[in-house]
């Protein structure tokens, strides 16, 4: 839970712990990486006992690789749209650079 009470969602790709026969995995105290800042909120929950039901949620995982860096001497060209900017295959044509290579 966030500070205010509202659930917060574990990113599964990053939990160290594997899932046990029913699927459901334990999320540890410590160190968890969590799919946002803040929770999700819900409502109607009573505040003793304790309470079933479902909830759907989503994130993205990017699963990126090392960045390549170039000099800062080598600048960057804007493309204009009328430049085939968005015809190009390459990424970084796609964004109207010539930056990522």
């Amino acid at each position: 839970m966030d500070t205010w009470g509202n659930i917060k969602i574990p990113v599964l790709e990053r939990l160290s712990t594997a899932p046990d026969s029913d699927s459901w995995r334990t999320v540890p105290a410590e160190d968890v990486d969590y799919s946002s800042l803040l929770g999700t909120p819900i409502a109607s929950i009573p505040e003793v006992g304790s309470a079933n039901f479902s909830m759907v949620s989503s994130y993205f995982y990017l699963n990126c690789s090392k960045p390549n860096c170039l000099p800062l001497s080598d600048g960057i060209v804007w493309h204009s749209v009328d430049d085939n900017a968005f015809c190009s295959l390459n990424s970084s044509r796609l964004l109207g650079s010539n930056r990522g290579r």
